[in-house]
C-alpha cells in the first residue's frame, strides 16, 4: 500500500462495504511516523463479525490490530522504518530445519512467513492446515479422484514444493483459493503446515483467480469448466462476452461449453459426464431424441464414450438422405384450360354454314374463344 486511500480500499474489499461507507465508518490518515490510521467516527460502530475481521486485517498487514484507546486500526505505510530481522531457524513443513530463514511478525493464526532468498518471488506463509477453509463453490466433482493417493505419497517423501493461494478470513482462518487438492493431501499425508500465499480478495476476484489458474494448468474436465463458467455468469452477472474476455477465451468457447449441462438435463445420472469432452457432447446433443437414447444406452453398456468422429457418423448413419431442390418459391404446376358454358351456334348469312362459338377460362384468368364448324 502507498496511500492511506490503499487501506481504505482493502477495508471495503474486506468488509464487502461500499467505499462511501468506509468513509461513513473511519476517518483514515497517515501520521508523522507513516503508519496508515483507521478511526471510527464518533457514534459509529461495527458489529462482533466486522470487529474481527478489521483486527484480522490490521495483522495480516503488518498492524498490532486494534487500538482500544484510540478507538482505531494501524498499520505500517511505505514510509515506516523497517524493523531488523535477526536469523533464525524455522522449521518446514516435513520438520526439517532451514537456518538461514528470517522471521519477524505476521498475521494471527499463520507461523512465520519464511522468506525465500530469491527476492522475485513472493514471501509465503507456512499456514496451518487446520486453519484451511473451502470455498463455497466447488467445480470438481470428485476432487478425490485416483490421482489423490499419488500426490498424498509424494508430499510424505517430498514436502508441498507449489505453494498455494488463500485468502484471510475471520478468527485467524484462511479460504483456499486454489490449491485444494494439495491441501488435502497434505492432511492425509500428516502435515502439519503448507506453505501459501497470503491476498485479500472479494469473492468474486477468488472465483476468477481460481478458474483462470485451473484453466492455465488444463487441470479441469470440460463439464468442470462448464459448471464454473455457469456459475460465474449466474453469481456475478458476466455476460458470454465478457465472461470471454475476462478469461482470454472466444464467445463461442464459453457458450460451447455452457451448452454441455443440457447433456445433465437431457440423461440425468446416466452416464459419467465428467469423462465427456465438449465436442463429445455437442454431438450427442445434436443427434434426434431416439438415436440419442440409443447412443447412451450404448456408452452405458460398455462404459466407454465414443470420439466426437464416431459419434458424428453414428448420428448420420439413419438420416435420411435429402434430395437438394432449388432455391426460392417454385411455381405450382399448370392446369388445363376449363370451357364456360356460354357457347352458341351462328350461321353465315353469306354461305349458311353454322358455326359453334366456345369461351374458354385459362387458369391466368384470361378468357379467349374457339370456333367449330
Amino acid at each position: 500500500m502507498k496511500l492511506p486511500s490503499d487501506f481504505a480500499e482493502k477495508i471495503s474489499e474486506t468488509l464487502s462495504i461500499a467505499a462511501q461507507s468506509v468513509e461513513e465508518l473511519f476517518e483514515i490518515y497517515e501520521d508523522k511516523e507513516g503508519f496508515f490510521i483507521a478511526k471510527l467516527r464518533p457514534k459509529q460502530w461495527l458489529d462482533k463479525a466486522q470487529f474481527k475481521t478489521m483486527c484480522a486485517l490490521a495483522r495480516d498487514l503488518g498492524g498490532e490490530g486494534y487500538l482500544q484507546g484510540a478507538k482505531a486500526w494501524k498499520v505500517p505505510g511505505p514510509c515506516v522504518k523497517k524493523p531488523d530481522t535477526t536469523s533464525t531457524p524455522v522449521e518446514d513443513a516435513r520438520g526439517k530445519e532451514s537456518p538461514k530463514a528470517e522471521t519477524r511478525k505476521e498475521p494471527s493464526g499463520v507461523a512465520p512467513k519464511v522468506l525465500t532468498e530469491d527476492k522475485s518471488r513472493p514471501p509465503q506463509f507456512m499456514v496451518p492446515v487446520k486453519a484451511l477453509l473451502s470455498m463455497p463453490f466447488q467445480c470438481r466433482t470428485n476432487p478425490d479422484g485416483p490421482e489423490m493417493a499419488e500426490l498424498t505419497e509424494s508430499l510424505k517423501a517430498l514436502g508441498v514444493l507449489q505453494s498455494i493461494l488463500v485468502r484471510p478470513k475471520p478468527n485467524g482462518l484462511y479460504e483456499i483459493v486454489y490449491g485444494q487438492r494439495r491441501a488435502k493431501a497434505a492432511e492425509k499425508a500428516g502435515l502439519i503446515e503448507i506453505p501459501a500465499n497470503i491476498r485479500i480478495l472479494s469473492d468474486q476476484e477468488a472465483y476468477e483467480v481460481q478458474f483462470s489458474e485451473n484453466i492455465q494448468r488444463e487441470d479441469l474436465s470440460d463439464m468442470e469448466k462448464a459448471r464454473m463458467l455457469n456459475f460465474l455468469t449466474t453469481k456475478f452477472g458476466y455476460t458470454q462476452e465478457a465472461l470471454a474476455q475476462k478469461l482470454g477465451k472466444s464467445k463461442g468457447w464459453v457458450s460451447r461449453h455452457i451448452a454441455m449441462l443440457e447433456l445433465e438435463k437431457v440423461a440425468p445420472g446416466q452416464l459419467q459426464t465428467g469423462e465427456i469432452t465438449e465436442r463429445q457432447a455437442r454431438e450427442i446433443l445434436a443427434a434426434p431424441e431416439e438415436k440419442r437414447e440409443e447412443i447412451l444406452d450404448q456408452i452405458n453398456e460398455t462404459g466407454e464414450v465414443p470420439s466426437a468422429r464416431e459419434l458424428h457418423e453414428m448420428r448420420r448413419a439413419e438420416e435420411p438422405e435429402q434430395l437438394s431442390e432449388p432455391l426460392g418459391p417454385q411455381p405450382e404446376p399448370e392446369e388445363s384450360p376449363k370451357p364456360l358454358l356460354t357457347g352458341f351456334e351462328v350461321e353465315c348469312p353469306e354461305c349458311h354454314v353454322k358455326l359453334l362459338i366456345n369461351h374458354v377460362d385459362h387458369p391466368n384468368g384470361k378468357v379467349t374463344h374457339e370456333v367449330e364448324e
